[in-house]
């Protein structure tokens, strides 16, 4: 009937229809989660001198740890969660460093756990190797007389080659790979020789090349000069009756000048350089 108020729909329901519908937009609502992870450009480092290597600049992203990974020579791969605890690895340690860094999510982001690195090769661990050169003192090596000259005492060292540069009076530099070759190639030669030696990489060590020395005065090749002198057996002169004395026959050595001492009845000692000596009748 026109006039009943029963048929007419109540506010009150008309809520619970509205209610209803919202709930069941809620049932079919998606929320999702997803990264964007940062990019990280390639490092490099330099190499040393008997110096800890300097840890790359890598900016720090909101949201993400950088995470290092240190291998020193001969060593095992160590992560480190702060530039400060990673530079503190770094030592003088001489030989062929490793050093590594990635970004690392920081705290979850939905199901991408904490810790989580991208496999994305452009966001992805970068890494780079670098050289500590091991300092190398002067050395020193004794002149002799008639005998071969003494190789200086270089201490060996993990991953680096000693290589020798011996010249000979007279001769060319030549270059030797082992204290024993190196020896062997000193003699009882008289004359000046030249001793050098210098540290060279063994192997290679990222960009840095097997047989690459430092650069740096006190990690690069040192030498010395040292002589072997002559032998000079005992000389002996005939007496005469009223005419000079004669020289005995001294041989001439290559790179040493005969200085004659002769004192005269009477005189005193002058030093000559040559034969050409007149030994007056007295």
């Amino acid at each position: 009937m026109l006039g009943d108020r029963s048929t007419i729909p109540t506010n009150s329901g008309l809520a619970a229809t509205t209610a209803t519908s919202a709930s069941a937009t809620a049932a079919c609502d998606a929320v999702s989660t997803a990264v964007v992870f940062p990019t990280l450009a390639d490092i490099t480092v330099a190499n040393t001198c008997n110096t800890a290597l300097t840890l790359p600049t890598v900016p720090t992203v909101t949201g993400f740890n950088k995470v290092w990974t240190i291998t020193a020579p001969g060593g095992s791969a160590t992560t480190y969660n702060t530039d400060a605890a990673a530079s503190a690895a770094l030592t003088n340690t001489s030989g062929c460093w490793a050093i590594g860094v990635q970004y690392q999510l920081a705290a979850a982001c939905g199901s991408t756990t904490a810790n989580t690195a991208s496999s994305a090769a452009a966001c992805d661990a970068v890494s780079t190797n670098a050289v500590v050169f091991p300092a190398l003192a002067d050395i020193t090596v004794p002149n002799t007389c008639n005998a071969a000259l003494t190789l200086p005492t270089v201490a060996a060292v993990t991953g680096f080659t000693k290589v020798w540069t011996i010249t000979a009076p007279g001769g060319s530099a030549t270059t030797y790979n082992t204290d024993a070759a190196a020896s062997a190639a000193l003699t009882n030669t008289p004359g000046c020789w030249a001793i050098g030696v210098q540290y060279q990489l063994t192997a290679d060590c990222g960009s840095t090349t097997a047989t690459s020395a430092s650069a740096t005065a006190a990690c690069d090749a040192v030498s010395t000069n040292a002589v072997v002198f002559p032998p000079l057996a005992d000389i002996t002169v005939a007496n005469t009756c009223n005419a000079a004395l004669t020289l005995p026959t001294v041989a001439a050595v290559t790179g040493f000048t005969k200085v004659w001492t002769i004192t005269a009845p009477g005189g005193s000692a002058t030093t000559y350089t040559t034969q050409m000596l007149l030994l007056q009748q007295h």
